[in-house]
């Protein structure tokens, strides 16, 4: 299970959900439930996350759905979708929760999070590499798991796509980092310990199309636990 794909977006809010707690929503569908592992938080409140995969994702997410709009009223439900992924987002008794889920030819996936901000959380570790002005950049994601540190940020940029990956490629070559594309909107680079994804994509309009000279980029790195990213 690749952390980008818990953690892009920032939208993996998630405190003490269990993984039985998705069990009443999945019974008689074919998923598989499991509890990610690892010490995760959202701007250094704890994170727990709870996935399920398998072809009965999509009616998961539905019943998953049906039953926020029962407990919280037919319009509290926000559902939106980005780079591959659907999304479903409410408030609930104080709480931010969210469900993201994707489906491909081969596998599908669903993420369910909750957050609950009870106390000031702690200060969060910046990332090491040099971002531009031109963005403006939202506050990280970060934890550990597998034996990896990670943060994540991303950005809101007034360029399309590919001028704002440009950018960001420019700034790291002039910082001494070591970078490579994959595909015309990922780039991966690296500098000592440290390793990074950069993921471009276009912001979408009220009518869910693309925006024209806005994107988005979303930056995490890594690097092995026992030392600070700065």
């Amino acid at each position: 299970m690749s952390l980008m794909l818990v953690m892009m977006l920032g939208l993996c809010f998630a405190v003490e959900v269990a993984a039985q707690d998705m069990q009443p929503f999945a019974r008689n569908l074919n998923v598989h439930v499991e509890q990610l592992e690892g010490d995760v938080a959202l701007n250094g409140v704890p994170v727990t996350i709870t996935r399920a995969e398998g072809p009965g994702v999509p009616a998961l997410a539905e019943r998953m759905i049906n039953q926020w709009r029962s407990e919280s009223g037919p319009d509290s439900v926000w559902l939106s979708e980005c780079c591959g992924w659907k999304l479903a987002s409410r408030i609930h008794n104080g709480e931010s929760q969210v469900v993201q889920w994707r489906t491909t030819v081969t596998d599908s996936e669903l993420l369910w999070s909750t957050l609950v901000a009870t106390a000031p959380p702690p200060a969060p570790p910046m990332v090491n590499a040099p971002l531009p002005p031109d963005c403006r950049w939202s506050g990280p994601v970060h934890g550990k798991v597998a034996g990896n540190q990670y943060v994540q940020i991303s950005a809101r940029c007034a360029l399309d796509p590919q001028a704002a990956l440009d950018l960001m490629i420019r700034r790291l070559a002039s910082a001494g980092w070591r970078w490579q594309r994959q595909g015309r909107l990922v780039v991966h680079a690296a500098r000592g310990q440290v390793r990074a994804q950069l993921i471009a994509a276009p912001m979408l309009d009220p009518r869910r199309l693309p925006a024209p000279g806005q994107s988005s980029l979303v930056l995490l790195e890594a690097r092995p636990s026992g030392g600070s990213f700065r």
